[in-house]
C-alpha cells in the first residue's frame, strides 16, 4: 500500500500543500480502518458515530451532529441506517418532545471492546516511526492548525 501511495497519491514531494497532505492522511486512515471494521458492518463514518456515543450514552441528535461537523440532516439519514442495522435507538427526549435523544445498543456496546482496539492499531501504524514526542508534537500542531482555521 505504501508504494502506491506514493505512485498514486498527490505529490508530496515537490510543492505538495498542508490542505493535501491532511486529506491524503485522512482518507488513508478511513480506509484502513474501514477495512477493519466493515469486518464488524461498520463504515468508517459509522464509526464516528458510535465513537461518540461511547463517550457520551444518550446524546441529543444535534449535538452529535456538532460534534462530527456535519448537518442535521446528514446525522438524521445516517442515524436512520445505524438503527435498521441495530447500532442505536432514538427516543425523544421527555424534557424537550423537539429534541431526539440517541443510545448506543446492547450490541454497539459490545462492539466497543472489539473496535477500539482495530482503531488503536491503525493509530500504531500510522505512527510507527515516531517517538512518543514526536507523535505529542504532531498532534499539537495538528490542534494548532484546527484552531487557527477554526478562528478564521
Amino acid at each position: 500500500m505504501r508504494n502506491a501511495l506514493r505512485e498514486n497519491g498527490p505529490d508530496v514531494q515537490d510543492g505538495g500543500q498542508l490542505h493535501d497532505l491532511a486529506r491524503l492522511v485522512f482518507q488513508s486512515f478511513q480506509r484502513l480502518l474501514e477495512h477493519r471494521t466493515m469486518v464488524h458492518d461498520v463504515s468508517a463514518s459509522q464509526w464516528s458515530f458510535l465513537r461518540q456515543l461511547w463517550r457520551t450514552d444518550g446524546i441529543c441528535q444535534r449535538e452529535l451532529a456538532n460534534r462530527l461537523g456535519i448537518s442535521e440532516a446528514t446525522a438524521t439519514i445516517a442515524l436512520r441506517r445505524l438503527e435498521e442495522k441495530g447500532f442505536v435507538s432514538r427516543r425523544r427526549n421527555a424534557g424537550n418532545r423537539r429534541e431526539m435523544l440517541v443510545f448506543p445498543t446492547r450490541r454497539t456496546q459490545a462492539l466497543e471492546a472489539v473496535l477500539i482496539p482495530l482503531a488503536r492499531d491503525v493509530h500504531v501504524l500510522a505512527t510507527q516511526d515516531f517517538t512518543a514526542a514526536e507523535v505529542a508534537t504532531l498532534e499539537r500542531l495538528l490542534r494548532s492548525v484546527i484552531a487557527n482555521l477554526a478562528a478564521a
